[in-house]
């Protein structure tokens, strides 16, 4: 009878060890595809750029962006941008009849690395012009977004 007493002490205590919930020991941060951080702002145009018909066109106006990143556990990035231009092109060699405006929108999905930068080219029409196209690099990195060329091009 004592041994049998004391077998069922013995597996009361290992039945309740065995059932205590066991802890976390995930880091505290951790780099996840579902984890982003989102960036949003204004890049200000005010370009002067070469007509490829001849003379010079002064480009204003504003991209709007919105930059969200994804990390994962590779070191790699995934990089959610959205882009809304709307701007306007000035002929410096006389009055026009209608506004050249050029608008647009446009998400793409980029990867980077840690230390890395893409070239995100971009084609916007120009209204009111049928001749040429305004080309745009776009530098992405983790960090945000940045013109780092741009151009008018015959299309």
């Amino acid at each position: 009878m004592r041994n049998l007493f004391l077998i069922l002490v013995v597996f009361s205590v290992l039945f309740i060890i065995g059932c205590q919930e066991n802890l976390v020991t995930e880091p505290t941060q951790s780099l996840s595809k579902k984890e982003n951080l989102t960036a949003e702002g204004t890049i200000n145009l005010y370009y002067m750029l070469n007509d490829p018909s001849g003379g010079s066109c002064r480009l204003t106006g504003e991209v709007n962006y919105n930059h969200r990143i994804y990390t994962d556990q590779l070191g790699l990035y995934e990089v959610t941008l959205t882009l809304n231009m709307s701007s306007q092109l000035c002929n410096l060699g006389g009055p026009i009849a209608e506004p050249w405006t050029i608008e647009g929108w446009s998400e793409d999905v980029v990867i980077v690395s840690e230390d890395e930068s893409v070239i995100l080219d971009k084609r916007y029409e120009v209204k009111n012009r049928y001749d040429i196209v305004l080309v745009v690099h776009y530098l992405v990195t983790k960090e945000g977004v940045e013109i780092s060329n741009l151009w008018l091009q015959i299309d």
